[in-house]
């Protein structure tokens, strides 16, 4: 017999099928789309897309840059709390490698210098002049295989020197001119293996100051860099051989001055001290609406790129707070829900108590009466189990537990007895117990008639 709903079902697939097919053959004869005239500087809001692709983000371009203030601090990390390494010129060019969070990432500059462990460094040569090639590919000549270790310690500071690291994983720190010690100076900028070689300039401690290799990269806030150029090899050469010297700021060009910025910077931090004094009080007495208005402000009138994006990160940081201390605050009054409960339970369980007083505990031996059976349910897995005291009626009247180890309950069950001892009252079962000390078989009544 023929399925007739298998067969209408099938009959459906095969036209959707050929339907689909139809489809991606026109897509595919279909003459290509124009694309529509985008001009170089308009910059759209989002990434064009085509729907159904994953959008990745292209990778950053390296540019040359200019600097556009006076004093500019160079840091060694992408944020102000990071130990400053020197400071920058007007008009000085450096090569931006990579943008955080409002901070350029930059090849090292002539101001910039880097730390290495003395210890983990022997010294082998005079080093040849720093517009020769790389220190690495330097071989030492004549002169300087003769030249004893005792007269190159002599020369530290005095030449630049080659120096060999002796150790793996040795750390190469982010220097900083007279302002933190190497000790202190604890930005890590490389490791070291065995066999490298440094350009030693000078010593400070118990540290080699050494020139900063290319890659060994320090950092300014995006607020005073100007992109200029796209990094080619000539301008990076030229930058790098004439890295220290000031370049001239073109006609024009107003130079933006560091303390421009100072006020926001200043802004920031007093609404930072006003989110630790707020941590400081009770949940319970917790408000950042105000903080949040300062920095939704903040956000909105900084010129500086640095402060508006940290504004812009501490905004979410409150967010987060107020969310945590929400859910904090609506536990606490759960709790405190669960407490009237609790109390308004205990209430009606005094107003039960009042209504049915409980039988007081004697302290004086009471003789209890009845058929002892076993107890199923108040049977506790100890050896002194408790046994149901029946009436006539076969009615509980009481618990019976053995006060005494010698007197085994069980050998009376089914026998009506007379039990002496002390009684109890257990509030949670609301029954009595006899603990019983004495116990006897009454004699049989004999049948009537």
């Amino acid at each position: 017999m023929v399925n007739h709903k298998a067969y209408f079902t099938f009959t459906v697939l095969l036209i959707t099928l050929a339907g689909f097919t139809t489809l991606l053959q026109a897509q595919d004869s279909a003459p290509p789309m124009s694309e529509p005239e985008i001009k170089v500087d308009a910059i759209p809001a989002k990434p064009l897309v085509a729907e159904g692709e994953k959008y990745e983000k292209p990778p950053f371009e390296p540019y040359v840059a200019q600097i556009n203030g006076n004093q500019v601090n160079i840091r060694s990390g992408p944020a102000e709390s990071y130990y400053p390494a020197g400071r920058f010129k007007t008009g000085q060019k450096v090569v931006v490698r990579k943008e955080l969070h409002g901070w350029a990432m930059i090849e090292p500059v002539g101001q910039c210098f880097s730390y290495i462990a003395a210890k983990f460094v022997k010294l082998q040569s005079i080093a040849p002049p720093a517009d020769t090639k790389s220190e690495q590919a330097h071989t030492p000549t004549v002169s300087d295989a003769t030249t004893s270790d005792t007269d190159l310690v002599a020369l530290v500071g005095q030449k630049a020197l080659i120096g060999k690291v002796t150790g793996n994983h040795v750390r190469v720190r982010a220097g900083s001119v007279s302002v933190v010690p190497p000790t202190h100076a604890n930005r890590t900028q490389a490791l070291l293996k065995k066999g490298d070689q440094v350009r030693i300039l000078g010593k400070r401690d118990d540290y080699y100051i050494i020139t900063s290799q290319p890659n060994w990269h320090f950092w300014v806030s995006l607020d005073f860099v100007k992109r200029m150029e796209e990094v080619t090899v000539e301008n990076i050469d030229k930058i790098r051989k004439s890295s220290g010297q000031t370049a001239t700021v073109k006609t024009g060009q107003p130079t933006v001055l560091k303390e421009n910025f100072d006020q926001e910077y200043k802004q920031y931090q007093e609404i930072k001290n006003l989110y630790k004094t707020e941590l400081g009080k009770p949940l319970n007495k917790r408000n950042f609406a105000q903080i949040r208005e300062n920095l939704n402000d903040l956000v909105k009138s900084a010129r500086s790129i640095s402060v508006k994006l940290s504004a812009q990160r501490f905004n979410r940081r409150i967010l987060q707070a107020e969310k945590a201390q929400k859910i904090l605050l609506d536990s606490l009054a759960e709790d405190k829900k669960l407490d009237i409960t609790l109390a308004q339970i205990r209430e009606k369980e005094k107003l039960l108590v009042a209504t049915f007083p409980q039988p007081k505990t004697t302290s004086k031996a009471l003789a209890v009466k009845g058929k002892l059976a076993p107890s199923s349910v108040f049977t506790a897995n100890q050896k002194n189990p408790r046994f149901q005291v029946l009436d006539k009626n076969d009615k509980i009247i009481y618990y019976a537990i053995s006060a005494n180890p010698a007197i085994d309950l069980s050998k009376w069950i089914g026998k009506n007895v007379s039990m002496v001892g002390q009684t109890t009252y257990e509030t949670f079962g609301k029954i009595r117990i006899i603990h019983v000390a004495k116990i006897i078989e009454l004699p049989q009544k004999p049948p009537q008639g």
